[in-house]
């Protein structure tokens, strides 16, 4: 499993993963506090199975967020992201951001959205089509997409593109939503922990980059 609090980051960024059944898999419990999952422009090529699968519960507290951006998976046999238990939300976020998908069904998740929780897309493409409406991203698996939150593809703001703790703000430039970092924030997601501050130890830890 993966535990992550106090700041930590997981993150897979730039990552191309080719012929993998799985090229994320994680068997046990994944548990954020405070922290921040991040899959940055990833390319999931040929995939056999799922892109990323979850084999346990996630669970997201104490604003802590899941950050799915700009992402390609091209597997023609399962969706992009799969949980095989409930992932909870309190007071935390998920975001969905500009992640393409060559099935018509994006991800495989149930989702238990506790106070201050929410889930956040904005211009995914899935089966060919770019998701606009609620009734667009039930059929490509978000359940209950009655209660996401639905930007389009020119919106920007720092809580669906960014890390909102570690984001001083959001804007446009060139087409591309720019989240400027704050005090505490790093990289283009404005994450709490830099690559610089971590150790080869560090990757057996909390704090992971990929």
């Amino acid at each position: 499993g993966v535990a992550a609090s106090g700041g930590s980051v997981v993150a897979f960024v730039d990552s191309d993963f080719l012929l993998c059944k799985h090229a994320v898999s994680v068997r046990g419990a994944v548990s954020v506090s405070g922290s921040a999952v991040v899959l940055v422009r990833s390319d999931f090529s040929s995939a056999e199975d799922y892109a990323v699968a979850f084999y346990s519960t996630v669970s997201l507290v104490g604003g802590s967020m899941l950050l799915a951006k700009g992402n390609v998976h091209d597997g023609a046999l399962r969706e992009m992201l799969y949980a095989a238990g409930a992932v909870t939300a309190v007071g935390s976020s998920l975001s969905f951001v500009r992640n393409r998908a060559l099935l018509p069904r994006m991800v495989s998740v149930s989702l238990s959205l506790a106070a201050g929780a929410h889930v956040r897309v904005a211009c995914n493409g899935a089966g060919g089509v770019v998701l606009s409406t609620a009734e667009e991203y039930a059929a490509a698996g978000f359940v209950d997409a009655g209660s996401i939150d639905i930007a389009g593809c020119d919106a920007c703001d720092r809580d669906t593109h960014c890390y909102a703790p570690g984001t001083a703000s959001a804007s446009m430039k060139s087409g591309v939503c720019v989240c400027a970092c704050g005090s505490g924030g790093y990289g283009e997601a404005c994450v709490p922990v830099g690559p610089s501050a971590l150790s080869p130890v560090a990757a057996t830890a909390s704090r992971v980059f990929f």
